[in-house]
């Protein structure tokens, strides 16, 4: 006769608690913030999946009206960084400007080279120089910030067909959108 396997045991059940212990959970310790009102960085435009809030330099503890400038520089430069993006792709591409960067040196801007560093190069003291002043110029007459409008909202005056969004989930998408693209310029 072939041998015959024996049954495992079957282990015993635990007893069941009839009623659960509350959970208590450990204080977790926030990142401090400066609270003043509705300053709430980590709720922020901006603050976007991978890095969330960054701040190795610690410039939110400076306060709530620095936090608002550092936005509304962020902003501009980041609308600078996407335009002058653009000047190199379309400069690479074969677009250029009809006539002179200088006439003094017999510069038109069909010499200038399409690429970046080429550009930088090849572009004179004195034109960089109108750029910079041209920049400050749209940036402390044009481009004012009014500080009782959002941050980056500085075409309440101008003739400029603006677009609005009324859907607050459509605007906080492209307020995250611009920030993170300016970012990436």
């Amino acid at each position: 006769k072939a041998p015959v396997a024996k049954k495992a045991p079957v282990a015993k059940k635990a007893p069941v608690a009839k009623k659960a212990a509350p959970v208590k959970r450990a204080p977790v310790a926030k990142k401090a913030a400066v609270s003043t009102g509705g300053f709430s960085p980590e709720t922020d435009i901006g603050v976007t999946p991978p890095l969330g809030l960054f701040d190795p330099l610690n410039l939110l503890s400076r306060g709530p009206e620095a936090y608002r400038r550092y936005q509304e520089i962020e902003i501009k430069h980041g609308r600078l960084a996407m335009a002058a993006t653009l000047g190199v792709i379309t400069t690479e591409a074969g677009i250029r400007l009809p006539g002179y960067l200088s006439l003094s040196q017999d510069l038109p801007y069909a010499s200038q080279p399409g690429t970046l560093d080429g550009a930088y190069f090849a572009t004179p003291l004195a034109g960089w120089l109108q750029i910079v002043c041209f920049i400050a110029a749209l940036d402390l007459a044009v481009f004012r910030q009014d500080p009782n409008l959002p941050a980056g909202d500085v075409v309440q005056d101008l003739p400029i067909n603006w677009v609005r969004y009324e859907d607050p989930e459509v605007k906080t998408f492209k307020l995250n959108v611009e920030r993170n693209n300016g970012r990436a310029a």
